[in-house]
Protein backbone atom coordinates (compact mmCIF):
# COMPACT_ATOMS: atom_id res chain seq x y z
CA UNK A 1 0.00 0.00 0.00
CA UNK A 2 1.34 3.69 -1.03
CA UNK A 3 1.31 6.91 0.57
CA UNK A 4 -1.94 7.92 -1.72
CA UNK A 5 -3.65 5.09 -0.30
CA UNK A 6 -3.18 6.05 3.76
CA UNK A 7 -3.79 9.20 2.83
CA UNK A 8 -6.94 9.55 0.93
CA UNK A 9 -8.19 5.47 2.30
CA UNK A 10 -8.34 7.69 5.53
CA UNK A 11 -10.06 10.19 4.10
CA UNK A 12 -12.59 8.08 2.49
CA UNK A 13 -13.17 6.41 5.89
CA UNK A 14 -13.83 9.40 7.95
CA UNK A 15 -15.78 10.55 4.85
CA UNK A 16 -18.04 6.96 5.60
CA UNK A 17 -18.02 8.00 9.19
CA UNK A 18 -19.65 11.81 8.84
CA UNK A 19 -22.11 10.18 6.24
CA UNK A 20 -23.25 7.14 8.38
CA UNK A 21 -23.60 9.47 11.22
CA UNK A 22 -25.89 11.68 9.39
CA UNK A 23 -27.62 8.34 8.08
CA UNK A 24 -28.65 7.56 11.58
CA UNK A 25 -29.94 11.15 12.57
CA UNK A 26 -32.21 11.90 9.60
CA UNK A 27 -32.55 8.33 7.67
CA UNK A 28 -32.45 10.13 4.45
CA UNK A 29 -31.98 8.49 1.21
CA UNK A 30 -29.77 10.72 0.16
CA UNK A 31 -27.15 10.19 2.89
CA UNK A 32 -27.55 6.41 1.72
CA UNK A 33 -25.92 7.73 -1.27
CA UNK A 34 -23.45 9.16 -0.30
CA UNK A 35 -22.40 6.47 2.57
CA UNK A 36 -22.15 3.95 -0.50
CA UNK A 37 -20.79 5.73 -2.85
CA UNK A 38 -17.63 6.78 -0.09
CA UNK A 39 -17.49 2.82 0.59
CA UNK A 40 -17.16 2.25 -2.99
CA UNK A 41 -14.64 4.75 -3.56
CA UNK A 42 -12.51 3.44 -0.54
CA UNK A 43 -12.78 -0.07 -2.08
CA UNK A 44 -11.62 1.39 -5.49
CA UNK A 45 -8.42 3.05 -3.94
CA UNK A 46 -7.68 0.08 -2.12
CA UNK A 47 -7.55 -2.58 -4.65
CA UNK A 48 -7.68 -0.94 -8.13
CA UNK A 49 -7.64 -3.93 -9.59
CA UNK A 50 -11.45 -3.76 -9.53
CA UNK A 51 -12.19 -1.30 -11.26
CA UNK A 52 -9.91 -2.89 -14.15
CA UNK A 53 -12.11 -5.54 -13.81
CA UNK A 54 -15.49 -4.14 -13.89
CA UNK A 55 -14.00 -2.04 -16.60
CA UNK A 56 -13.14 -5.04 -18.71
CA UNK A 57 -16.60 -6.33 -18.48
CA UNK A 58 -18.28 -3.73 -19.39
CA UNK A 59 -16.10 -2.93 -22.62
CA UNK A 60 -14.13 0.02 -21.72
CA UNK A 61 -10.26 -0.31 -21.49
CA UNK A 62 -9.50 1.06 -18.41
CA UNK A 63 -10.48 1.14 -14.81
CA UNK A 64 -9.52 4.91 -14.89
CA UNK A 65 -11.78 5.67 -17.81
CA UNK A 66 -14.56 3.59 -16.15
CA UNK A 67 -14.45 6.17 -13.11
CA UNK A 68 -14.49 9.31 -15.42
CA UNK A 69 -17.22 7.90 -16.88
CA UNK A 70 -19.33 7.43 -13.84
CA UNK A 71 -18.40 10.90 -12.24
CA UNK A 72 -19.28 12.57 -15.47
CA UNK A 73 -22.84 11.29 -15.50
CA UNK A 74 -22.87 11.78 -11.63
CA UNK A 75 -21.85 15.22 -11.94
CA UNK A 76 -24.66 16.00 -14.65
CA UNK A 77 -27.40 14.19 -12.82
CA UNK A 78 -26.26 15.86 -9.62
CA UNK A 79 -26.03 19.72 -11.59
CA UNK A 80 -29.74 18.83 -12.70
CA UNK A 81 -30.89 18.25 -9.62
CA UNK A 82 -29.65 21.50 -8.05
CA UNK A 83 -31.00 23.68 -11.19
CA UNK A 84 -34.38 21.96 -10.47
CA UNK A 85 -34.29 23.01 -6.82
CA UNK A 86 -33.15 26.69 -7.65
CA UNK A 87 -36.08 27.02 -10.21
CA UNK A 88 -38.48 26.02 -7.49
CA UNK A 89 -36.73 28.18 -4.76
CA UNK A 90 -37.35 31.25 -7.70
CA UNK A 91 -40.97 30.03 -7.94
CA UNK A 92 -41.30 30.31 -4.32
CA UNK A 93 -39.59 33.62 -3.63
CA UNK A 94 -41.51 34.60 -6.76
CA UNK A 95 -44.66 33.92 -5.19
CA UNK A 96 -44.04 35.40 -1.55
CA UNK A 97 -42.61 38.64 -3.13
CA UNK A 98 -45.81 39.17 -5.04
CA UNK A 99 -48.30 38.66 -1.55
CA UNK A 100 -45.82 41.04 0.54
CA UNK A 101 -46.43 43.28 -2.60
CA UNK A 102 -50.25 43.11 -2.81
CA UNK A 103 -50.25 43.12 1.05
CA UNK A 104 -48.91 46.53 1.67
CA UNK A 105 -49.94 47.82 -1.34
CA UNK A 106 -53.99 47.25 0.08
CA UNK A 107 -52.33 48.28 3.46
CA UNK A 108 -50.88 51.79 1.79
CA UNK A 109 -54.80 52.68 0.10
CA UNK A 110 -56.34 51.56 3.08
CA UNK A 111 -58.03 48.83 1.96
CA UNK A 112 -59.42 46.19 3.85
CA UNK A 113 -57.45 43.29 4.27
CA UNK A 114 -58.33 39.82 4.98
CA UNK A 115 -57.15 37.74 7.20
CA UNK A 116 -56.70 35.14 4.64
CA UNK A 117 -54.06 37.55 3.00
CA UNK A 118 -52.60 39.50 5.93
CA UNK A 119 -48.77 38.45 5.93
CA UNK A 120 -46.71 39.07 9.04
CA UNK A 121 -44.60 42.54 8.17
CA UNK A 122 -40.98 41.78 9.17
CA UNK A 123 -39.45 43.23 12.30
CA UNK A 124 -37.26 46.20 11.79
CA UNK A 125 -34.37 45.39 13.06
CA UNK A 126 -32.40 48.01 16.48
CA UNK A 127 -30.74 50.67 15.91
Amino acid sequence: MNAFQWVFGGFCLFQVCCAASRLRKSRQLSHVFFTAAWLVAFGALMKPELSMWLAERLGIGRGADLVLYILTLLFIWAHSQHYVKRKQLEAQITLLVRELAIHEAQHDAGGAVSPATDVPQPRESPS
